[in-house]
């Protein structure tokens, strides 16, 4: 019993990403941004504007396009009940190096302010847990954004 729940895991765990649609990928990555910019209460303007910066080099979004995946982000985003919708998304369709970048992105988002909120630490500590993300990349993300 034990060996075949072993060989189901490692079944599990082999299997390739499956692609998202790209579009997906930008609201799913910017709900979840703009999820953690509200986790405070106080949506700062530098937070909206570092996801900005995110869709434009992440996505290579212009401006019409940016505010489009902004406006259905922040709707996701409300109407989400946990980050499980998002992370399992980014699971199935990210690799693990992809992981890591949505994890300093969330970083950058949370330090966009000048300040760590306690809530925004936590908040990215569950996505990285969620993600799949080893601990140590979670640290080197969390120290790379705040030398910056």
């Amino acid at each position: 019993m034990l060996r075949s729940l072993k060989q189901l895991f490692t079944e599990l765990v082999a299997l390739p990403a499956q692609p998202i649609e790209p579009h997906e990928l930008e609201v799913i990555s910017a709900a979840l941004l703009v999820q953690l910019a509200g986790i405070d209460q106080q949506v700062d303007s530098s937070e909206l504007e570092t996801i900005r910066q995110h869709l434009s080099a992440v996505f290579k979004l212009d401006a019409a396009q940016i505010e489009e995946v902004m406006a259905l982000a922040h709707t996701r985003a409300d109407a989400s009940t946990s980050l499980y919708e998002f992370t399992s998304v980014l699971n199935q369709g990210c690799t693990p190096e992809q992981k890591v970048q949505v994890v300093r992105e969330l970083w950058k988002v949370a330090y966009a302010d000048g300040q760590l909120d306690r809530y925004e630490e936590h908040f990215v500590r569950r996505a990285a847990e969620l993600l799949y993300v080893p601990h140590q990349d979670f640290i080197r993300t969390k120290l790379e954004i705040q030398a910056q």
